[in-house]
């Protein structure tokens, strides 16, 4: 089964690559006007001297005010700066500092726990900084949210496409308990005339389940349960404020569990099997 199964006029996944489209870098980035700078003719004391807000990165600006580069300030929080110019160890401009305006938050996400500060471009000039920090911010969780929900749809209907007459088979896939607990939602459902379909009286670890149990997605079976395990911790996480976010390695951790949600998701859309072990 190596073409694709998925049409291409779900209704639902254009929608949410609609609100993708939308939750854009420029919503959570910090603007031009309002980042704190630094020369590269200063110290690393007198850097350090006027952040008070403990910004881990700053933008180095030369005579004119043109964007240089990034200076790693976080280096020296809790600690005493160096009284050396910042010309000798900050981060040259480069396209790896670099992203789009309009590039999605999703896009900044998968990658920011490698590229920590990325200068934001519009046009033809440098718009804002967006930072790992930033994953705290409001618009981030709906992202996140967005980018879940996507991926428990692909999770769904790669589950009915695998059976479309007899729900019943991947329904003996899950412990007794679950199989007990979706038959007493799905028998009211159709008792109160709201049954749409069996798959979505299930939970995302119950599709995990599945997905792992049968083999419809690449990976062992260890790793397949480690990467559905922090999935769902992620869930739960983004459910309850920023806790996906609270920490540094929280945020880390997140921007690692996205890329294994657009591995999968890939995945699942291809109708690729992979690995069968």
């Amino acid at each position: 089964m190596n073409t694709p199964w998925a049409t291409g006029t779900d209704v639902r996944r254009d929608v949410l690559a609609e609100l993708e489209g939308i939750l854009t870098v420029s919503t959570i980035m910090t603007s031009r006007e309002d980042l704190e700078t630094c020369r590269r003719d200063e110290t690393a004391v007198e850097v350090m001297a006027r952040n008070e807000a403990q910004y881990s990165f700053i933008p180095v600006v030369d005579g004119t005010g043109r964007f240089i580069g990034l200076y790693r300030a976080e280096r020296w929080f809790g600690k005493e700066a160096p009284d050396s110019p910042v010309h000798d160890d900050f981060e040259t401009l480069s396209e790896d500092h670099l992203i789009g305006a309009d590039a999605g938050i999703i896009d900044f996400v998968t990658t920011a726990d490698e590229r920590q500060a990325r200068l934001v471009v519009s046009n033809s000039e440098v718009a804002g900084l967006v930072t790992l920090s930033d994953l705290q911010r409001l618009p981030v969780r709906a992202a996140i949210f967005t980018q879940l929900t996507s991926l428990e749809i692909a999770m769904a209907q790669r589950i009915e496409a695998e059976w479309p007459d007899n729900p019943a088979e991947w329904l003996n896939l899950l412990s007794r308990p679950r199989r007990r607990d979706v038959m007493k939602k799905v028998n009211r459902a159709k008792r109160d005339d709201l049954f749409v379909s069996m798959i979505a009286f299930t939970r995302i670890s119950d599709k995990a389940t599945i997905l792992r149990e049968a083999k419809l997605v690449s990976g062992t079976g260890e790793q397949l349960e480690l990467d559905f395990s922090e999935i769902v911790e992620l869930r739960n996480a983004v459910a309850h404020a920023n806790y996906y976010a609270e920490t540094p390695e929280a945020a880390r951790l997140t921007c690692r569990t996205i890329r294994t949600i657009r591995r999968i998701q890939r995945d699942l859309l291809q109708g690729s099997l992979g690995d069968r072990h």
